[in-house]
Parts: structure tokens; C-alpha cells; sequence
């Protein structure tokens, strides 16, 4: 049985769905992008996972401390711009980049973490990823839209993790392994279907007791379950944790 809604779940969900539609977009890159494109493109969970895997490497081709370099990026800088501020062709990044994936790849096939095939197929396409890595926009790895989603679901986790017949510390470690609820869900044998509709009835039933407790008026109430479909769509298909 669900829980109903706090005063401070009543504050989230009008945050949440008075928000920006950004908070549980599931971006995808697609191709090879122009660089348009790739500074105005999200990061996915798993791209920010990959960068904060990387980003002492881009640090020390800069010459720079990893904090100073994430607070230039998340400042809407790319890394090609952070190295022409400091006099270094993006060229010799993207390159030097190429030549330090190349040499994780080698180390892991050593470790036996990667069969020789696997690292082979990764390396062919190092030079693309490290082009990727220089040129994209990395700011919102911590976007304020996320920030307010995240908030939100945290909210609900008990009930959703309920749902899901699984503690809040294995769901957690799910999503940090950039699981969307619904893959979550399918492995438990859940479907997306089922998993949405029982979400959606939280919700509904927090509205009509925050009505019951005047924290809502009617009217607010309405207009908020005509969004709730497409909200929690987005939300068990959205990727919720980056890692840095």
C-alpha cells in the first residue's frame, strides 16, 4: 500500500510538473553530429559516466586541476575551447585523448577485463570518441532540470522500489549503472505497462489527498493528473543517475 503525500511531496510534485520537460528527457547522440549539435546536445547517463572516467586524463593534457576543468565546462565551455584559452590546439587533445583510451584498452585486455577482438573494436573507434569528447558540451552533467527531476523521484523511490520487489539500495545501485525503471523492470518481469500504471496511481492518490488536506485546490489538482501520463512515461524510460 502506498504512502500518502507529505507537505514536502506536495512541494515536489508542483515543482515537478510546473518543471521544464528537459528534467526527464532520455537524449540520444546520434551519428556524427555538427558541432552545433554536439554543444547543444545532453549528456546521457552513460556518456557522463564514461567522461567522469576520464576527465584526470583531459585534465592533465591541459595542464590544469580536474575541478578547475569541470568548473569551465559546466560554465558551457567545450574542452576544445577550454585548450584554445590556453594555447593548445584541440587537435593535439583529441589526439593525445586517442592515445590514452587506446592505452586503457590495451591495459584491460592485459587484465583480462576485454578479449583482444572487443579491445580492437573499441580502438577503431577511439579517434571518434575522443573528437566527440573535445567538441560536445558538457554543462549539464549536472543540469538544473535533472537536479528537479532527480529531487522528485527520490520522493517516491520507497513506493517505486516497492513496486519493483527491490530495496532502495539495490534500486539505486541499478540506476547508477544507468538502468532506465523500465529495463529495471523488465528483469524483474514487470512490464513498462504495469510499472507506469502503478506510478501513475501514486500519484494521483498523493493529488486527491493533498486536495483532502487543502494543500491543493481542485482546479491545480486537474491540471496536474492531465499530465501525469507523459510525465511518468518519461520517467521510467529516463536514465536518473550521472556519475562524475
Amino acid at each position: 500500500m502506498f504512502k500518502k503525500t507529505t507537505a514536502i511531496g506536495v512541494i515536489s510534485l508542483l515543482t515537478f510538473f510546473a518543471g521544464t520537460s528537459l528534467a526527464w528527457a532520455s537524449p540520444e547522440l546520434k551519428g556524427s553530429q555538427a558541432q552545433d549539435g554536439l554543444r547543444n546536445s545532453k549528456v546521457t547517463c552513460k556518456q557522463g559516466k564514461q567522461f567522469g572516467s576520464m576527465k584526470n586524463d583531459v585534465a592533465q593534457i591541459l595542464g590544469m586541476d580536474a575541478k578547475d576543468l569541470m568548473a569551465e565546462l559546466k560554465s558551457g565551455k567545450t574542452i576544445a575551447e577550454v585548450a584554445k584559452s590556453k594555447g593548445i590546439e584541440p587537435k593535439t587533445v583529441v589526439d593525445k585523448l586517442q592515445q590514452q583510451l587506446n592505452t586503457r584498452v590495451d591495459q584491460a585486455v592485459k587484465d583480462g577485463k576485454l578479449t583482444q577482438e572487443k579491445a580492437d573494436k573499441i580502438k577503431s573507434n577511439s579517434a571518434k570518441k575522443a573528437e566527440l569528447i573535445v567538441n560536445r558540451n558538457w554543462a549539464n552533467l549536472e543540469g538544473k532540470g535533472h537536479k528537479k527531476g532527480a529531487g522528485f523521484f527520490n520522493g517516491i523511490m520507497p513506493e517505486v522500489a516497492q513496486t519493483l520487489n527491490i530495496d532502495q539500495k539495490s534500486l539505486k545501485e541499478e540506476l547508477k549503472a544507468c538502468k532506465s525503471l523500465a529495463q529495471i523492470a523488465q528483469d524483474k518481469g514487470i512490464s513498462s505497462t504495469d510499472l507506469s500504471a502503478k506510478i501513475q496511481a501514486l500519484l494521483i492518490a498523493n493529488l486527491d489527498q493533498a486536495v483532502n488536506d487543502q494543500k491543493l485546490s481542485a482546479e491545480e489538482a486537474a491540471k496536474i493528473k492531465e499530465r501525469i501520463p507523459q510525465k511518468v512515461e518519461k520517467m521510467i524510460y529516463f536514465q536518473h543517475k550521472h556519475s562524475n
